[in-house]
């Protein structure tokens, strides 16, 4: 059986979660295909309507799109699903709910001030509208030199948020700002996991590199070359094998043809890298394999929002979290205090120092308002940068780390049972230590990468990639 046509046909034995099917659910609603499929997304979305106060929480397409409605699927941000718990007075479980089983994503991030204000919201039956202004007034009182700090644990926070939640807000308020360093806005652990799964992969991939390079080197004699060369003190460096390849044209007794030379070198090249970059991961994991080719041609390629590559962008952004969130956090408190000044005003040095750091290209600030206008851009810019990690990022490493271990533990010999515990096992401690679901064959993807654990052989992300629509990196 094809590749393409056996993934198919492990789609067709799910109904699959999406947040359409999710809301529907807690709407009251569900099917079991598409007959009727569109009247009954209609009568969850007026009961949505009905609960949720009939609020706008964007405009009436976008909410649509969340039911799945007219075949256009859209999933709601973060911040919209707190606003629609918040409408429809939802508790902390039933919250939690909405974010790890409807949207795929972590619990509550309390390493975020506005999350952790949600949860003392939804905590002490606040409605949404005061939890956004305790996230201002908390931005209000930021010093401008704010940094944040990686030396507090979430878990730490999180036992005195238990303590301190049923604080008045003032009061709630001035414990967060006395520790304003620890909102950092994003979960250590989670980039932690993902920076891990990303060096490992790399580092499996130099190693099977090297026992290629090794193989070629034995092959055109450089063991024997070095034995007799003085200058070659450390025959395993790149150095030394640059110098090796460049004597093949002058070399009467090493065998080292040109088109030789040239893998040898670029072999050494990565072998002997210390850089871990982004375009190497995605070369490994995010892109289509060789199934792409003649095993699947004619078939259809399969159109999905669950199964997706990466660009370098997002990546970049997803490494670069830290960052793209203190900014956020700074711009955010600077807009807050020019909004108290009059937009004649002279705009003040502090203002004009953070727009010099944070804007490419030199910019002459006069006003207060042309100031706030420098800055509301930067914010809606550097915002669409601030990812948060989601299971969709981290199952395909973890799929392709299990994978690459067990290739490095049974080399040759494919158990399914015994690979498929592997990766089960590292992607659940994964993803209990992120605050996620666990694999489950309720969402696309999870199905999709236990497929790959099929009877006599064992397929890649690449070759999940190759039979799915081809399109832009990221949610």
């Amino acid at each position: 059986m094809k590749f393409a046509e056996y993934i198919e046909r492990e789609r067709k034995r799910h109904a699959f979660l999406r947040f359409d099917s999710f809301i529907m659910e807690k709407m009251g609603y569900t099917y079991g295909g598409d007959e009727g499929a569109e009247k009954l997304r209609h009568q969850a979305f007026r009961e949505f309507r009905q609960r949720t106060g009939r609020q706008n929480f964007a405009s009436m397409p976008t909410m649509r799109r969340w039911f799945g409605m007219n075949g256009k699927y859209r999933r709601p941000s973060r911040e919209h699903v707190y606003e629609m718990c918040f409408a429809m007075k939802l508790d902390r479980e039933e919250t939690e709910e909405y974010l790890t089983r409807g949207l795929g994503e972590p619990s509550f991030q309390i390493n975020d001030y506005q999350e952790l204000i949600f949860l003392y919201g939804i905590e002490n039956k606040r409605t949404f509208e005061e939890c956004i202004r305790m996230a201002q007034r908390f931005e209000k009182n930021l010093d401008v030199d704010y940094t944040t700090s990686k030396t507090h644990s979430t878990r730490e926070l999180q036992k005195q948020f238990e303590i301190n939640k049923h604080m008045e807000s003032n009061d709630f308020l001035l414990w967060m700002i006395d520790r304003a360093e620890w909102f950092k806005g994003y979960s250590q652990t989670a980039l932690t996991y993902l920076e891990t799964y990303k060096n490992n992969i790399i580092k499996g991939i130099r190693e099977e590199e090297k026992k290629r390079l090794n193989d070629l080197l034995r092959e055109a004699g450089y063991e024997k070359w070095c034995s007799e060369r003085e200058d070659i003190v450390h025959p395993n460096t790149r150095e030394s094998i640059e110098k090796f390849v460049k004597n093949y044209d002058s070399s009467f007794f090493y065998n080292v043809s040109e088109s030789m030379g040239n893998i040898i070198m670029e072999l050494a090249k990565d072998v002997y890298s210390d850089k871990f970059t982004n375009i190497r991961l995605l070369s490994e994991v995010f892109a289509p394999g060789e199934t792409d080719n003649e095993e699947n041609e004619g078939i259809e390629r399969i159109p999905n929002d669950s199964v997706k590559t990466m660009s370098e962008k997002y990546l970049s952004d997803l490494f670069h979290m830290p960052e793209h969130r203190e900014l956020s956090i700074r711009i955010a408190q600077a807009r807050r205090k020019l909004s108290e000044l009059s937009e004649d005003e002279p705009c003040p040095e502090w203002g004009k120092t953070l727009i010099a750091d944070i804007v490419p290209e030199p910019l002459h600030v006069e006003t207060v308002a042309e100031g706030k206008q420098i800055l509301d851009k930067a914010y809606q810019d550097n915002g669409r940068r601030c990812l948060t990690v989601q299971r969709g990022d981290l199952l395909p490493l973890i799929h392709t780390a299990a994978q690459q271990q067990y290739f490095k533990e049974h080399a040759g010999d494919y158990q399914k049972d015994i690979a498929k515990k592997m990766f089960c096992e590292m992607a659940n401690t994964t993803l209990n230590a992120c605050n996620m679901m666990e694999l489950s064959e309720e969402y696309e993807l999870d199905t999709i990468l236990l497929a790959c654990y099929a009877d006599k052989e064992m397929y890649s992300f690449n070759d999940v990639l190759s039979v799915y629509s081809k399109r832009g990196g990221g949610q």
